[in-house]
């Protein structure tokens, strides 16, 4: 009995669905033919007939609210879409406009735009500026003059008050001195003193024995280490450029061929190295040091040069033929024999004097050597004053760097 009512429920359960699932397929067809505006069943919204289509209603209420509210969704998503895009792109011009047209500065990066050859050694060219002193330099934008100025007298006066000017404030001597053209058959040698005085007092018997008047480049350590050698080289009449406290790295050049500047250095590193090595000169000596500087390894860039010249500094390097692929780097610091830099002191000699057999080639050219080297044999000062010699006999005179830059002002 009991299982024959369980049958009998069960197939009235199963009938309701299917009288549902009528239903619902007739709303189907009403609301798909549009013959109402909702099913005339009212059961045909009811959970049996939701359930039998799922995620597909057919209460016409319920269906256009969702659609309508799909609608409004995918609308804003586009709306969003396009604002992004908008403001994208507008950024994107923005940075892409600034990185064009950069805001005038000092830094490193707009010193190079300005000194595109700052990185490297350059010559002074007339009328260079002298340190501390307000220069006028011509402004690239040029007044235009009519083409009947050039026939009028004073046109030279004309066109020079056509260059519009601007003021460059004192200590911004940005480039490095390689060589001072128009001086004649005048010439420096300068000597190093880094960590070793090996040579020092050898060279010092040569120039006083030559009366030749020099200079060098002194770092702190050395003053410290040698203080009886600094107080002969200014006793004899030499003058003494600043070459650091503690002959740093300054660049990554010894470690990529690169001259970024080195993890650490900054402007209150540089600045502790070189008042300091002037504080102990001037205490050692009592008097006061050149204002022009030598970077340990020759290691300098756009941003070390700047720094520098805030406190006054023109940086001093060496003569370089970029052309001939040679320059007046004596390179007596190399002492490894297997090195393809290693030369003797003969080939020295002849390197150095070899800029004398061109036309100005050594005119105004400075000579790189050092006080102390690694080297025990084959030294070069034992041909220093050959090679002194060999300049005056090619009508050279050598002079200190000071001197070059003196002449350099009265020419």
């Amino acid at each position: 009995m009991s299982d024959a009512l369980d049958i009998e429920e069960t197939q009235g359960i199963a009938n309701e669905k299917v009288n549902a699932n009528n239903r619902c397929v007739r709303g189907k067809l009403y609301f798909e033919n549009e013959k109402m505006d909702k099913p005339d069943d009212p059961y045909f919204c009811s959970s049996p007939c939701l359930e039998w289509y799922k995620g597909n209603p057919l209460c016409l209420k319920k269906e256009k609210f969702n659609i309508l509210q799909s609608t409004r969704k995918l609308v804003l998503l586009a709306d969003f879409v396009i604002v992004f895009i908008i403001v994208a792109f507008a950024l994107l011009s923005y940075l892409s406009v600034s990185y064009r047209h950069p805001k005038k500065n000092h830094s490193a990066s707009a010193v190079q735009k300005i000194h595109p050859q700052v990185a490297k050694t350059s010559e002074i060219e007339a009328g260079s500026p002298v340190l501390n002193k307000e220069v006028e330099i011509p402004s690239v934008r040029m007044l235009q003059i009519p083409k009947q100025a050039a026939s009028l007298p004073g046109k030279k006066e004309v066109m020079k008050a056509s260059a519009s000017k601007r003021v460059v404030k004192k200590h911004t001597r940005l480039n490095s001195i390689s060589q001072v053209k128009g001086v004649g058959k005048r010439l420096s040698i300068t000597f190093d003193g880094g960590w070793s005085d090996g040579s020092a007092n050898e060279i010092l018997d040569v120039l006083k024995r030559k009366e030749i008047k020099t200079t060098f480049f002194l770092a702190g350590s050395f003053i410290k280490r040698y203080p009886h050698t600094v107080k002969r080289i200014v006793a004899e009449g030499h003058e003494v450029g600043n070459h650091t406290l503690t002959h740093p790295h300054l660049t990554t050049y010894s470690l990529d061929k690169k001259h970024m500047t080195r993890p650490g250095i900054g402007f209150e590193v540089l600045k502790k190295e070189l008042e300091e090595t002037a504080s102990l000169f001037k205490t050692v000596t009592a008097t006061e040091m050149i204002p022009y500087w030598r970077a340990p390894y020759g290691e300098i860039n756009a941003e070390i040069l700047q720094w520098a010249s805030k406190m006054g500094y023109q940086h001093v390097g060496w003569t370089v033929d970029y052309k001939a692929k040679r320059s007046m780097d004596s390179l007596d610091w190399v002492a490894d024999k297997s090195s393809s830099l290693y030369l003797t002191a003969d080939q020295i000699k002849d390197r150095l004097l070899a800029f004398a057999d061109q036309k100005e080639s050594a005119s105004g050219g400075i000579v790189l050597m050092h006080l102390g080297t690694e080297r025990e044999e084959d030294i070069l000062h034992e041909k220093l004053e050959d090679i002194i010699d060999s300049f005056i006999a090619k009508g050279y005179e050598v002079v200190p760097f000071s001197n070059l830059i003196k002449v350099k002002k009265a020419g």
